[in-house]
């Protein structure tokens, strides 16, 4: 438990840092290359992108020696810690009613994930048509909510651009998995000739930009909540879709995970009345 509240933590300041150099940046840059190739410059954003490791490493080993059920949701909880870091970085108390709503969030979507949970493990492998499917579902929504989002306002921006880094996180959630999985069938060095390593890739700077724009927007109490829930619902769609998981709603469940659905949304619509929580910094040319 103490371990899963390290990782949130970190993972919470990690996006702090990352999201207070993103702001700084010129709105020419969003959706650009050229904006990770401007941030991988700024010292505390690469420490940001260290906080963001190290939070993986401990949620690694919280999760082999911890529950699921225990662990997902203090991880979730990472958004809490975002917003305070985010205010402590400003010089500035966090206000109640953003954390009361933050809560909201991360309560329903801890339910969420407890409620909804598969009963079954999910299958080693998927079919490649399922894959492409899936890829192409997913990467021609990021695809056309970022063409969408780069000459919008800030807060409208920041929401598309937050949905759009959601869903790319998602996808490299099972990436990861489909990854993980070929190097435990084979070995890493075959894993290297395979598809899997690079689609990982691939999708990883894909989902880093889309982060980064998403953040650029300076919308944090929109961006960040949007970004924590879109991400696993992402996942666990897939999940559905490629591996054969399927999501346990019967009996209770199913009112419980409508309820959680509604009290996120909820949580959600009440950050994004709130105004930015740091004050506009001269863009860096």
């Amino acid at each position: 438990m103490i371990l899963a509240l390290l990782a949130a933590a970190l993972y919470g300041s990690g996006v702090a840092l990352q999201y207070r150099e993103a702001t700084k940046m010129p709105d020419s840059e969003s959706v650009r290359l050229g904006l990770l190739a401007r941030l991988i410059k700024r010292p505390l954003w690469l420490l940001g992108v260290v906080f963001d490791f190290a939070g993986f490493a401990l949620q690694a080993v919280a999760l082999a020696r911890g529950s699921l059920i225990v662990v997902e949701p203090l991880i979730a909880s990472s958004l809490i810690f975002s917003f305070i870091t985010v205010a402590l970085l400003n010089g500035k108390k966090p206000e109640r009613h953003e954390i009361g709503a933050a809560l909201l969030v991360v309560g329903g979507l801890s339910t969420f994930l407890i409620a909804g949970a598969p009963e079954v493990t999910s299958h080693d492998a998927a079919p490649a048509a399922k894959w492409l499917g899936s890829a192409a579902v997913v990467w021609g929504l990021v695809a056309a909510i970022a063409v969408f989002a780069v000459r919008r306002g800030p807060r409208v921006r920041g929401a598309a651009l937050a949905i759009a880094a959601g869903l790319a996180n998602g996808f490299v959630a099972v990436a990861s998995k489909a990854f993980a999985q070929k190097v435990d069938d084979d070995s890493f060095a075959s894993t290297l000739l395979s598809w899997e390593p690079y689609l990982l890739l691939a999708a990883g700077i894909s989902a880093v930009l889309m982060l980064q724009s998403a953040y650029q927007a300076n919308t944090a109490t929109v961006t960040f909540p949007l970004v924590e829930v879109t991400a696993p619902l992402t996942a666990s769609f897939i999940g559905v879709a490629v591996f054969g998981e399927h999501l346990s709603l019967g009996g209770h469940r199913a009112p419980v995970v409508l309820l959680a659905l509604a009290v996120m949304i909820y949580g959600i619509v009440l950050l994004g009345r709130e105004e930015p929580m740091v004050p506009n910094h001269p863009a860096v040319e």
